[in-house]
């Protein structure tokens, strides 16, 4: 995964800072700060969703956790934007759905973590 002026590694660590904004701007009722992390968060996961259709991971569970995690971070992002535009029961609904779907994120990136840690590469 090696377009853009970042490394992955630099992107997935930025991605992963934008998505506990946006959880940490959800968990606040943050509209203009969430906003901001969701459109960080959906273009990070584009660049590398990206990134992972041209070059391919060696570790095809890796790979699969990756992919995962970036289209899970994505859906939060979309998720919250439109948290931020609902009112009464549908906002609460909207922001546990985010809220659930950033949880996943983060276990499929541990996930992810793990593999890349144990070099089943």
């Amino acid at each position: 995964m090696g377009s853009g002026t970042e490394g992955p590694g630099a992107r997935l660590a930025s991605l992963e800072v934008a998505a506990q904004n946006l959880g940490t701007s959800l968990a606040a009722r943050d509209l203009g700060a969430g906003m901001a992390a969701a459109d960080a968060v959906v273009e990070l996961t584009s660049e590398l969703l990206l990134a992972c259709s041209v070059e391919h991971d060696a570790d095809p569970e890796a790979q699969a956790e990756l992919v995962a995690a970036l289209h899970t971070y994505r859906n939060s992002a979309f998720a919250f934007r439109r948290f931020a535009g609902a009112t009464g029961n549908g906002a609460d609904a909207l922001a546990l759905a985010c809220a659930d779907l950033l949880g996943q994120g983060h276990d499929h990136l541990q996930r992810y973590d793990a593999h890349k840690a144990t070099g089943d590469r």
